[in-house]
Parts: C-alpha cells; structure tokens; sequence
C-alpha cells in the first residue's frame, strides 16, 4: 500500500476575476510507498509545502484527489495516523521541553498518564532529556527541531510529515535528525520531507521525488533513479601500442603504485577496453562503476525540465 497518494493535484492561487494566475501545483500525480524514507526535492517555489499543505488540510485544493493509507486525507481516522512538522516551528519559549510535550499530548486527548509516559520516552529519544525542564526559549536551532520532531510523534503516528528538517542545521544537528529519522523507518513507520540538502537526502532517502513548477518530472527509488554514468577500471601490466589505444577511448587514464585506472565516461566501451588491456599483456584487477550523484541528477531534470517548457513557448 502507498502511505500518500495524490491524483491530478492542482492549486492555483489568485482572485477569481484576476487574469494573472499562480499554479502553485499542475497536476500533481505522487505515490508514496509505505515504510520508507521519502524525500520530496524541488527549488524554491516548486509547491512542495503546498503539497504539504494540502495533504494536511491547511490548504484547500482548486482540483483533485489526496489519499492517505488508501483513505481521503481529510477523514479524521486519518489525520490521527499522521504527525508533523513545519518549516519554521513556533513553539512557547516559556514552556519546558517536557511541559510542551505534554500540552501536545493533552491537545490530542491522551490522558495525563500516558501524556507523561510518552514525553520522557520522546525526551530521551530526540536526545533531550537532560534538557527536559529547560525553557523552550533558550534552545539552540538543533534542539528546537528535535523537540519539534517529539511533538510531531506524541501520537505515534504511522506516517510522519516533515517540511525541511535538516536545512540551517550544524553537521552535528543534522546527524541527529537523519539518525531519529532512520530508526523511525526502521520500526515501521513512513517518513515523508522536503529538503534541499541533497547530499544527506541521498544518503538516506529510500525514495525521491523532484518537483518543478507544480509537475512532478521525475521520481522513483534512489538507488534506481540515480544511473550508471561510467567506471573506473584498475588494471596492471598494460604496455606498448594497447596501452595508447586504451588511452585513446577513455576519459582519462592514470598510473597509481603501479596500476592504470582507466576512466571510461560510456560502459559500452568496457568490453573494448578489456580485449586492449588482455591484448597488451595486462590484467583487469577491478571494475569500480560510477553512479551520478543526487546534486548532478536533480540539477540536470530540473535544466531540462526548463529547457522544455522554452522549447514549448517558442512552437
């Protein structure tokens, strides 16, 4: 089962009689499978907190469907399976962490037992707990964004929304958050955020999803997304004229300890370089494929996303 789905998502903002009209989304067609990490990318502006927005009911959609769990969106059983958190938290700086938690608790009707037992266990799992009866005021940006994730599970939600969690974070921040996030996946639970820290979304991210001006132009599970874009091929004891000719079909080639790496940009041009090597006397020691980073990836579909909707002005 998918834990989201949306179906021909629009949002379009502007007065009703105004000509100038703003597509926040166009269409937007998004499944999110269940138990994994999904990372929701896009530049700014792209309608990834409105999708947001619109999944949680803050926003009213202009067209189309939104699913959670196979269920409208908008039902309240299905509200209570979800947990969330904004971009930019506001919290009640005259509160301890501990008292927020369990004012969280409160607004969601556990009773005062339970609102207790669940905030020193979140306290203690977001790192927190010596900070527990400290004033939310006086928190760093690390710590406010765990204690915005602990509210965000007092519920123990089954699928947890985040909107740029780990962006403005120090590495020691961001580590903490990526570790809270991963064991999350781990007992069972889907986690879905937007960022654009591409490096740890890579990382960490079972699945992506790009957005560019309301459309989605690409998505699917990161190690598949993400293609082979050549090789670094080790071999020793290549000479004479196969050693030029390897040369000449690669990208670069370079001698280490006493071994050539050969670089190819196209693999269809392995099999060619191994019958050069094997020719010239020498033997390939390892095979090292390359895969385009995530960075490279989402910058190249979004250029060409652009390039197409140029394209399409001009005809």
């Amino acid at each position: 089962m998918n834990a989201i789905e949306t179906v021909l998502l629009r949002k379009q903002y502007g007065w009703f009689f105004s000509r100038e009209k703003v597509h926040a989304l166009d269409g937007l067609t998004l499944n999110v499978p269940e138990n994994t990490i999904f990372g929701f990318l896009g530049p700014n502006g792209a309608g990834k907190t409105t999708t947001i927005k619109i999944l949680l009911g803050l926003v009213l959609p202009t067209s189309g469907e939104t699913r959670i769990f196979g269920a409208d969106s908008q039902s309240q059983n299905v509200r209570e399976r979800v947990g969330y958190l904004p971009e930019n938290p506001r919290f009640y700086p005259h509160l301890t962490a501990r008292g927020f938690l369990v004012f969280c608790g409160k607004l969601i009707h556990l009773d005062p037992m339970e609102r207790a037992k669940r905030a020193d266990m979140l306290l203690e799992r977001v790192d927190l707990k010596d900070a527990a009866e400290q004033k939310i005021k006086g928190f760093s940006r690390g710590m406010l964004q765990r204690v915005g994730i602990a509210q965000a599970l007092i519920g123990d939600p089954d699928l947890v929304i985040l909107d740029e969690p780990i962006t403005g974070l120090d590495p020691m921040g961001r580590r903490s958050v990526k570790q809270i996030l991963v064991s999350l996946r781990d007992e069972g639970k889907t986690i879905f955020f937007s960022s654009h820290v591409l490096s740890d979304v890579e990382k960490m991210c079972d699945v992506i999803g790009v957005l560019n001006r309301g459309r989605l132009i690409d998505s699917g599970y990161t190690k598949e997304i993400l293609g082979e874009i050549g090789a670094d091929i080790w071999a020793e004891k290549v000479s004479g004229d196969a050693l030029q000719k390897a040369e000449a079909i690669c990208k670069s080639v370079t001698l280490k300890d006493g071994k050539f790496c050969f670089s190819l940009d196209d693999m269809s041009k392995q099999e060619k370089l191994a019958e050069l090597v094997q020719s010239g006397g020498g033997k390939i020691l390892e095979v090292v494929k390359n895969r385009e980073d995530l960075e490279e990836f989402f910058l190249r579909r979004v250029q060409e996303d652009e390039q197409k909707r140029n394209e399409g002005r001009m005809e």
